[in-house]
């Protein structure tokens, strides 16, 4: 048994590629179009505006954010979390031994695997 800790989770975030698992996870909900009439490209449209258009203050000065998403933003959670379920699937398919448990909330996960192959599947999933 192990558990790992995604430090500063929303920032390493390519924004790209969380669009991009978004995107590929409306497309694949058989049921959107019962829930709402606006299409993906115009739900992704006001996802990548809410994504891109971080500014804050620090000190006096107005900076805007250049990488991943704003920790304080109510989008970011959900984003980050349909990216890292895309990508720990991946990453879990791909290694050898799969690993016999393996469960996440937000940023810590909990997983089994054998002994010799904890320091394997660490590097892989980096």
């Amino acid at each position: 048994m192990v558990s790992f800790d995604i430090v500063s989770l929303y920032t390493p975030i390519p924004i790209n590629m969380a669009m991009q698992a978004v995107r590929n996870e409306l497309i694949s909900d058989q049921e959107l179009e019962l829930r709402t009439k606006v299409p993906i490209e115009d739900i992704m449209l006001g996802l990548q505006l809410c994504l891109t258009s971080t500014v804050f203050k620090f000190q006096g000065k107005i900076y805007k954010q250049t990488k991943g998403f704003d920790m304080g933003s109510p989008i970011s959670p959900v984003v980050a979390d349909i990216f890292m379920h895309r990508w720990e699937s991946m990453a879990i398919e791909t290694f050898t031994p799969t690993p016999k448990v393996w469960w996440r909330y937000v940023d810590d996960t909990f997983t089994v695997l054998r002994t010799q192959d904890i320091d394997r599947f660490f590097e892989h999933i980096n």
